[in-house]
């Protein structure tokens, strides 16, 4: 991707500047960004309409073989979505275990007074 932006960027001009293609390459990655990462959502809903579109269709070969390419995309999505919440989960508690706070401190004693040896027992029962 960034290849391609970058040979974008030069085919528009004579000799674009360094600056100038980095800038084509951010606006690229910004897009990319926009329209991938930051809007399953809407690609889940435009897919889920696609299908049902294809469902009231005839029913072909090539329709039922759209449908089941459109499930694995939904599939796929909806398995990216649950990896993006278990990895939020993550990053909120390491947010807010990581720093110096009273949440990361009573985490810390309380694992430590769990691990804490009191005394040694011999094998009569003497301490």
């Amino acid at each position: 991707m960034i290849k391609a932006a970058w040979a974008r960027a030069k085919a528009r001009g004579e000799g674009p500047t360094f600056s100038e293609k980095v800038n084509g390459v951010h606006e690229e990655l910004h897009n990319w960004d926009k329209e991938v990462l930051k809007n399953p959502t809407k690609r889940m809903s435009d897919l889920k309409r696609e299908l049902e579109r294809l469902r009231r269709g005839p029913m072909t070969d090539a329709n039922i073989e759209s449908q089941k390419e459109i499930m694995v995309r939904l599939e796929l999505m909806l398995e990216q979505e649950e990896i993006h919440w278990l990895q939020r989960a993550r990053a909120n508690w390491l947010k807010q275990g990581d720093r110096n706070t009273s949440f990361f401190h009573n985490f810390a004693t309380k694992r430590r007074k769990k691990n804490t040896i009191k005394g040694l027992v011999d094998h009569n029962g003497m301490m």
